[in-house]
């Protein structure tokens, strides 16, 4: 009872209710669900946003500048969908307030989500910040630039997502020059010189930039495209690559960038000539979405062969939409003669977005040509559970020949019977934990005690893993015995 009526104190301290008789209609919330509702003004400044997160209700907050934000504590977006106007979305962190912020003009907007986020506070963790509009063109300028130095000074390596919105050239120049590695996603947004100036601090970059990710539109002349793809301070790069014409679109294979995720259309690959396609990045996911129709798997195979020969990849994705969960057995083949080339491969991501089961039938064949691959330890699929098997059993079978290797859906989860894939999969971590030890040169001192520990713990009562550890470290017994 106390918590409550602090925290009715507190709001009365910080917002008062407007009438609704003196209420004009721009003032006026209206939720999409709940209808119409009070609309509030603020009284002083929050101190953090943390004092509109701790009310158990949803409130619309008007300001003098002909703005109304809708505001949603903890970001549960259950209780309302927000206002049933267009708006633009504030949302800080997983568990911090979501605001959606309407208003007369573009400028009135952008400077009420400045003002909002000159309040937010350091914290420790460093989550997604997403700022966005429905649709595309939305005026940000307005905001300046002092909320985005406030934001990377508080949260240096925050992620950060833009959605349909306007930048200036000072904005894009301190998006650009930011410190710290941090991701930066780009949907459908504009800079406002075509990336003169974004551009110009990346190239005058001596540290690493992070990720850098665009999605729908690409806001970069293509002076500017090319001079990205020269740029070697980009962590990762990611594209799309439809809207780039026939002469630029293989180019983004070339770019300095550590690693690469581009999404194209089958058709972008026809007529291309892939035999002597420069791939650079040792990191590679490309999206193949099918556009209807016959399905023409010549050029696919042509870019896997390419794959192949090239052989220097480290982490590569195929993932292939919308192909009518069919594969030919020819396509099956050529990525498993990409994964065999490519001898340091680390991860074989071939799964969707889109849930498309095209791998389901020839797991089988994945399975018994890559149980040996040498360095692989991560392979991801988009399939049924009932792809491996009665009980599980061939993935039971594959990950029980190879002990290093993982199998994940797209979000990296593990496929799991929550028995006997966690029990083996348990087994394998200690088996790997044991041979890593074995080549730690810094360990050699402690390997006596750890051993000692590994079989008072983890080892006891389990003959497999008693096993595992006294073939692994036969010395260390001998020693035991001869010391005792």
């Amino acid at each position: 009872m106390s918590n409550e009526n602090e925290n009715e104190n507190s709001l009365s301290c910080l917002l008062e209710v407007i009438p609704p008789h003196l209420c004009r209609p721009e003032q006026v919330a209206h939720w999409e669900r709940a209808g119409e509702a009070f609309t509030y003004r603020l009284l002083r400044n929050p101190i953090s946003l943390e004092e509109l997160n701790q009310h158990k209700f949803c409130m619309a907050i008007w300001r003098d500048n002909g703005t109304l934000t809708y505001v949603t504590p903890h970001c549960d977006r259950d209780r309302h969908d927000g206002p049933s106007r267009s708006f633009l979305t504030l949302k800080l962190r997983e568990d911090g307030p979501f605001l959606r912020i309407t208003g007369s003009t573009d400028d009135a907007v952008a400077q009420t989500v400045a003002f909002f986020l000159s309040f937010e506070q350091p914290t420790e963790e460093n989550p997604s910040v997403f700022i966005g509009y429905l649709n595309v063109g939305f005026d940000f300028r307005e905001a300046g630039t002092h909320w985005i130095q406030r934001m990377f000074e508080l949260r240096p390596s925050t992620s950060v997502h833009f959605k349909g919105l306007r930048f200036s050239l000072q904005q894009s120049s301190v998006l650009a020059s930011r410190s710290h590695q941090t991701g930066l996603l780009l949907i459908d947004c504009e800079l406002e010189d075509g990336g003169n100036a974004f551009l110009d601090e990346l190239v005058q970059r001596k540290s690493t930039f992070g990720s850098l990710t665009f999605n729908g539109s690409i806001p970069l002349n293509e002076n500017n495209f090319r001079r990205l793809l020269q740029i070697d301070t980009v962590g990762h790069l990611g594209l799309p690559i439809n809207d780039l014409n026939d002469e630029l679109v293989l180019l983004p294979f070339s770019t300095r960038a550590a690693s690469l995720d581009s999404t194209m259309s089958s058709s972008k690959l026809l007529g291309a000539d892939l035999s002597a396609l420069i791939i650079a990045p040792k990191k590679l996911i490309i999206t193949i979405e099918h556009e209807g129709g016959p399905i023409r798997y010549e050029p696919l195979l042509s870019l896997l062969h390419r794959i192949a020969e090239l052989g220097h990849f480290e982490e590569l994705g195929v993932r292939l939409c919308y192909f009518n969960d069919f594969l030919q057995d020819n396509v099956v083949h050529a990525v498993i003669a990409a994964a065999l080339s490519n001898r340091n491969l680390k991860v074989l991501d071939l799964s969707s977005d889109y849930g498309d089961d095209a791998w389901c039938p020839h797991l089988g064949t994945l399975f018994e040509a890559l149980k040996d691959k040498e360095n692989l330890d991560t392979l991801q699929f988009s399939v049924d559970t009932s792809a491996f098997g009665p009980d599980f059993c061939d993935l039971l079978q594959f990950i029980s020949h190879n002990r290093n290797i993982i199998v994940t859906d797209a979000d990296g989860a593990l496929y799991s019977d929550g028995a006997l894939v966690d029990a083996q999969y348990s087994l394998n971590r200690f088996y790997v934990g044991s041979k890593t030890l074995l080549t730690k040169l810094d360990l050699q001192l402690e390997r006596p005690l750890l051993v000692a520990t590994a079989l008072v713990h983890s080892a006891l009562n389990d003959f497999q893993r008693n096993a595992l550890l006294l073939s692994d470290y036969a010395d260390v017994l001998y020693d035991f015995i001869r010391f005792a």
